[in-house]
């Protein structure tokens, strides 16, 4: 995630424009340890703010290079050939090509954080 850039191709037009998916990350952890008290003095149990923590940590895990910009070529591919898209999102949700409520990205990291 390191080298993965967050703002896609816009760095090419805006050359400060450009963090990394590791970058964003650390970030949002940042963000979560701000609230974390406030999500503890709340009747959620100590087990459930850690995991809050880790989801915040590994949020973008499932990024590609390019990612959303794959992801919208990737929305295009069902409608130019159904069979392939149904086949490629069979392989990565495990699941059939009826509604998904998830990004690709985002079932590629819960493959991930499953270990598979």
């Amino acid at each position: 995630m390191r080298y993965i850039v967050q703002n896609g191709m816009a760095y090419l037009v805006f050359p400060s424009m450009r963090h990394s998916r590791f970058e964003h990350s650390l970030g949002t952890y940042y963000q979560f340890e701000k609230i974390r008290e406030k999500l503890e003095r709340v009747d959620i149990g100590r087990e459930e703010v850690n995991l809050v923590g880790k989801l915040a940590l590994y949020h973008d895990i499932g990024h590609l290079p390019f990612s959303h910009t794959f992801e919208y070529s990737f929305d295009v591919l069902k409608f130019l050939n159904r069979e392939l898209y149904g086949e490629i999102l069979r392989k990565v949700t495990g699941e059939g090509t009826g509604k998904h409520t998830a990004k690709l990205h985002e079932y590629m990291g819960m493959k991930i954080l499953r270990g598979g």
